[in-house]
């Protein structure tokens, strides 16, 4: 038995509660699956439901009971463990993990889930012989998910490790999303993790050249292609930590309507209507300061470009009260003083 499944049975020895022991009378009480795969499609099906937490348990106490023999694939428990995790019960996820990790111990997706649980259980030793473990594991064939928790444990540990650690803690973490760059190098979450580091280091100038390169330039390839990232969660890192008290309004224009097409391109990981109230912000602005009125609001184009992505965050915003009042009350104000009177914010 290695070191990381000796940590986990101590760490199981001392968490000794009526969830984590069962006897031989409750153990009658246990469901009988056949296979993970099994376990996985109650807990997440009506009986899961109708459990809830204390299904979920006696669930896990039924797979992890060496008298059941409960066999399952490595995606199988991936896909169990998964359930816990989104449940946030990660000791649970954590003690399937060991299970599952003595099956198939170089998984990257249940080393991953293993990371994902142990960070959530602030338990850093078991997430440093994780680490290690997938060490042994070229990065070639390491995937978003063995990335981004290994960087999150990073992340966490800073919080709470010796001062005189945080610089080298630090120093890992950033050598990790550059290697996540390196090898998954169209995946914005490398760079927004570089940056999010960066950050917290108070290092705002490199922070802001990692998300300008991700944002507006081009990444290389693995076959020397160069080629644009489609990150619209760079574009919210951008605008609301390194822009956030910026004056570099066409700046924050810019980064706005490329968050706008990135999120029409890509899965919904930031919202389009926050995209377009961020650039109606940045041309109102421009509009109202302009040391020139002729840039001002004597230029038609500038008010009416403002007044459109006024409409169509509103549109969009429904339901977002906050944004909506700020809009109707800059609307009324280009308006005004642009000399504006047949743009209403909405159509009749």
């Amino acid at each position: 038995m290695d070191d990381f499944a000796e940590l986990l049975k101590s760490m199981s020895a001392a968490h000794v509660d009526s969830n984590t022991v069962c006897d031989d009378e409750c153990a009658a009480d246990l469901p009988r699956f056949m296979s993970v795969k099994e376990a996985e499609s109650c807990v997440d099906g009506p009986e899961g439901r109708m459990g809830g937490g204390e299904y979920f348990r006696k669930a896990a106490r039924s797979v992890l009971d060496p008298g059941n023999d409960v066999f399952g694939t490595a995606t199988e428990f991936f896909n169990y463990m998964n359930s816990y995790l989104c449940a946030g019960d990660y000791f649970t996820a954590l003690k399937l993990s060991r299970r599952a990790l003595e099956l198939y111990p170089y998984n990257v997706d249940l080393i991953s889930a293993a990371l994902q649980a142990a960070n959530g259980c602030a338990q850093f030793d078991t997430c440093a012989e994780l680490l290690e473990r997938a060490r042994r594991i070229p990065q070639a064939i390491w995937n978003w998910r063995l990335f981004i928790f290994t960087i999150e444990y990073y992340q966490a540990y800073l919080y709470s490790c010796d001062p005189a650690l945080i610089e080298g803690v630090l120093n890992d973490a950033l050598a990790v999303a550059r290697d996540y760059q390196r090898c998954l190098p169209r995946d914005e979450r490398g760079y927004d993790k570089e940056a999010e580091l960066l950050l917290y280091a108070n290092r705002v100038e490199e922070a802001q050249a990692v998300l300008e390169r991700a944002i507006f330039g081009k990444v290389t390839l693995a076959d020397g292609t160069a080629a644009s990232l489609v990150a619209p969660q760079c574009c919210v890192t951008m605008l609301d930590d390194v822009l956030g008290d910026s004056t570099d309004y066409e700046l924050i224009a810019r980064v706005a309507q490329r968050g706008v097409r990135n999120t029409a391109q890509a899965q919904p990981s930031a919202n389009i209507g926050y995209f377009m109230y961020r650039e109606a912000l940045a041309l109102d602005a421009l509009v109202c300061d302009a040391a020139d009125e002729r840039d001002g609001f004597r230029n038609g184009e500038r008010v009416r470009n403002a007044l459109v992505a006024y409409r169509c965050a509103y549109g969009i915003l429904e339901g977002r009260s906050a944004f909506r009042t700020t809009i109707e009350r800059r609307y009324s104000v280009l308006c005004h003083k642009g000399g504006v009177t047949d743009m209403p914010l909405t159509e009749e």
